[in-house]
């Protein structure tokens, strides 16, 4: 999404910039605007290509390649995101209050997460998560296997290992910003559903590290429902990134932060989420591209945007509007509406 920011005039008269050819110039400017709060974006050439020159035919990775050298941004990978960061970003730009955290990683896999007033501005404080960290055991072999994305297990995952770690996780909720002990119950169920979440995708999700945030989460307020809806919004943009690696609990930790509104002193629980919507966002992501077949001789297509266009044999065609998808959806659930065989 691109973003309003200001250029000052002591940009046109960098002596390394004005060196550069006008495009470079441009481009630079150009990536502010897509830039989150945290001055970062997306490492994809075509996708940056697509939004800000999409009738010009300049190569913007080369260009992004001598930006890079003259250490106006950074380009890096960070786990599973190649990011640019936009060099003193924030020596130079104010965000404005609303805007949503960075669901980006700084080099060190660490994610930005600002404190909110119950209006959802930022209040000057942040702390910052790591994602990666989990990965630090790993041999580098897992570690490459990790970035090619997720892999269908040829087995179900074992009880031992969702046990082993459920314990662990619910001898580790034990007290909440009060000192109260907090209830032991959600943890579990916590692991147990993003485990499904991620084995319906083919993906495996890691629980180590993850005691910790569940217990966030909890004394926060966090349901299930919830946890379904961040991980529908996980999975949509790693579709839309072309991202196929598991979710992890970085990622939803950042989502669930930007639902929620606090204040430094009060921990306001995060507003309700309809079950059955949930559930329906997360069909919707599972089987985007997919064909059904409905019980009158329907034919369902679901697109990669999450619209679903019918076809009957009466000759009618077209997309379903919001009502009829959320049939259709309700549908799939309850199995009458079936996906064809590949």
């Amino acid at each position: 999404m691109a973003r309003a920011r200001n250029i000052k005039p002591g940009l046109f008269e960098n002596e390394d910039l004005t060196e550069q050819s006008f495009f470079v110039r441009l481009l630079f400017i150009g990536l502010w605007t897509l830039a989150d709060r945290e001055g970062r974006l997306e490492d994809r050439p075509r996708q940056i290509k697509r939004k800000l020159f999409p009738c010009d035919d300049d190569d913007v990775d080369a260009a992004l390649t001598v930006l890079a050298k003259l250490g106006f941004i950074q380009r890096y990978v960070s786990g599973e995101f190649n990011v640019i960061q936009i060099v003193n970003f924030l020596k130079h730009q104010t965000p404005h209050g609303t805007e949503k955290d960075s669901v980006l990683p700084d080099t060190q896999g660490n994610f930005a997460i600002h404190e909110r007033d119950s209006k959802g501005y930022v209040i000057g404080k942040k702390r910052k998560n790591n994602v990666i960290s989990e990965e630090n055991n790993d041999t580098p072999q897992d570690k490459t296997k990790s970035q090619l994305g997720c892999k269908r297990p040829d087995s179900p995952n074992p009880d031992s290992l969702i046990q082993n770690n459920l314990s662990e996780q619910a001898a580790a909720a034990t007290t909440a910003a009060g000192g109260e002990k907090t209830p032991e119950v959600l943890l579990p169920a916590f692991a147990e559903l993003l485990q499904n979440l991620e084995t319906a995708r083919g993906c495996t999700f890691r629980l180590e590290g993850t005691e910790q945030v569940f217990a966030d989460w909890q004394a926060k307020g966090v349901t299930e429902a919830h946890v379904r809806e961040a991980h529908a919004i996980a999975v949509q943009r790693r579709v839309k990134a072309g991202n196929t690696s598991a979710v992890n609990v970085g990622l939803l930790d950042v989502i669930l932060a930007d639902l929620t509104r606090s204040s430094t002193s009060t921990v306001v629980a995060l507003p309700p989420v309809d079950p059955k919507e949930a559930r329906r966002r997360e069909l919707q992501q599972r089987h985007a591209g997919e064909v059904f077949d409905g019980p009158m001789n329907e034919r369902f297509e679901v697109m990669s945007n999450g619209a679903v266009l019918m076809s009957s044999g009466t000759g009618f065609e077209g997309a379903l509007n919001p009502s009829q998808a959320r049939a259709f959806w309700d549908d799939v659930d309850a199995g009458i509406v079936t996906p064809r065989a590949a």
